[in-house]
């Protein structure tokens, strides 16, 4: 019906895009990256590095539990991943840096 089609076009137009990788990653500032990584000094046994890694991202995960839903944010997706994704809880959708390179994407591929 016409009611749903609008919809679907409002939320379609909505939609926010995270292309290539996060704006901090080619920043000069260097500040919200060394932020994210603050805590997680490993030393030279595996499996406590792997709990570290479990425990700082579940403290954040928690510190974040409250707070409004950051519709730009890539969340745990590396910019290396060859996948792209939509995310229907943020209504976002993510094109890492991995799938825009060749042979996966290539601008000047015959259509």
């Amino acid at each position: 019906d016409a009611d749903s089609k609008a919809k679907a076009v409002d939320k379609a137009a909505a939609i926010y895009e995270n292309i290539g990788f996060p704006d901090y990653i080619a920043s000069d500032n260097t500040t919200q990256l060394e932020k994210m990584y603050a805590e997680y000094i490993f030393g030279t046994s595996y499996i406590k590095n792997v709990l570290l890694m479990q425990q700082v991202k579940a403290r954040e995960d928690f510190r974040t539990l409250h707070e409004a839903v950051d519709h730009r944010a890539w969340g745990d997706l590396p910019p290396t991943v060859v996948n792209a994704f939509y995310e229907p809880s943020t209504n976002a959708i993510s094109f890492p840096a991995g799938i825009l390179q060749m042979p996966f994407f290539n601008k000047d591929a015959p259509k």
